[in-house]
């Protein structure tokens, strides 16, 4: 049995960009990672050469996906979509639940529906609302302000407002710089935490949690690309209450198995002293060497290596003989 290890296009050149979130380092550990387990392993260069080596893969292979992509609100979607049009076993969630996860606002209606608490928001798309639906639903809502992309990742074009001067001129340039609608939330002021989550189905848990710092040891106002571009963050143990610490877990817990996600995600929270508010959660969490699933590894005492044996395993159980 192979592993086919997906990830975003890499130009050896340097000519081409990567895609925001593709992080090389990534690619290196999983392949170590899956080969030290005991798998063959493959790595596939971006979707066009997974396409043209789709019909190589055979039915007790497995296609493990990392890919991000770029462009298109689909990009997450497409390697499960393909696997399951070829009848591919692969690790990750499938479309629909990497697909839902992309569309902020919708997740955000959904989530209230399971009874998680989050930021008040509202979703505003040029295409169908005008500058009087802006004003006055900017009043519901208390400063002061997010605005974010409705399917970016990585915290690109997130800004914060603290009054609405300026607001409606960003929510247009966010239409025009990535061609899709914004969500304008509510700002929460509090700590940045996350929930790493493994498993699927009933075999879900919660690996650990984790709080974001600045690296000065200060608090984090807002979570933006660029903060991230500089990697200017720590991770903590979180410094809340036992109550907040349990609300979250159990509830990132209930959306990871409410939208059916499979293997491994990552949720986010803001929280205060008083209260915890869900802001997404990642289907494709960055698994590379360092990130929040190491941390979760060395607080819990298991090895970051065995959720990746039992993905696997699963998948080679559910493999047509």
């Amino acid at each position: 049995m192979t592993v086919y290890l997906v990830h975003d296009y890499f130009d050896p050149t340097g000519n081409i960009a990567p895609a925001p979130g593709f992080y090389f380092d990534e690619v290196i550990f999983l392949l170590r990672t899956v080969t030290e387990i005991g798998y063959d392993v493959v790595c596939i260069n971006g979707l066009s050469e997974f396409c043209m080596k789709i019909f190589e893969i055979r039915e007790h292979d497995i296609v493990f996906n990392i890919v991000s992509g770029s462009g298109s609100r689909n990009r997450e979607a497409l390697v499960p979509a393909l696997c399951e049009c070829h009848g591919l076993n692969y690790i990750g969630t499938d479309a629909f639940g990497v697909a839902l996860p992309m569309h902020k606002y919708q997740l955000k209606l959904f989530i209230e529906k399971l009874g998680v608490c989050a930021p008040g928001a509202f979703y505003f798309d040029p295409l169908i609302h005008d500058k009087s639906y802006f004003d006055s639903e900017i009043l519901k809502i208390t400063p002061p302000y997010i605005l974010k992309p409705n399917h970016e990742n990585m915290s690109r074009g997130v800004k914060l407002f603290s009054s609405a001067i300026g607001t409606y001129e960003y929510a247009y340039k966010i239409y025009h710089i990535f061609n899709q609608a914004c969500v304008v939330e509510e700002y929460i002021a509090g700590k940045e935490l996350a929930v790493t989550l493994v498993g699927t189905g009933k075999s879900a848990r919660v690996y650990g949690a984790i709080q974001y710092k600045s690296s000065n040891l200060s608090e984090i106002d807002i979570f933006d690309g660029k903060k991230k571009e500089k990697n200017d963050i720590v991770y903590v143990s979180p410094d809340v209450s036992d109550e907040l610490a349990e609300y979250i877990k159990s509830k990132s817990l209930i959306i990871h198995k409410g939208l059916g996600l499979k293997d491994f995600s990552r949720a986010d929270w803001r929280v205060t002293k008083k209260a915890a508010y869900f802001l997404e959660i990642t289907p494709i969490p960055c698994l590379a060497e360092g990130t929040e699933f190491h941390f979760s590894s060395e607080n819990s005492g298991v090895p970051f290596g065995k959720f990746i044996q039992e993905a696997i395993a699963g998948r080679r159980s559910s493999v047509k003989r």
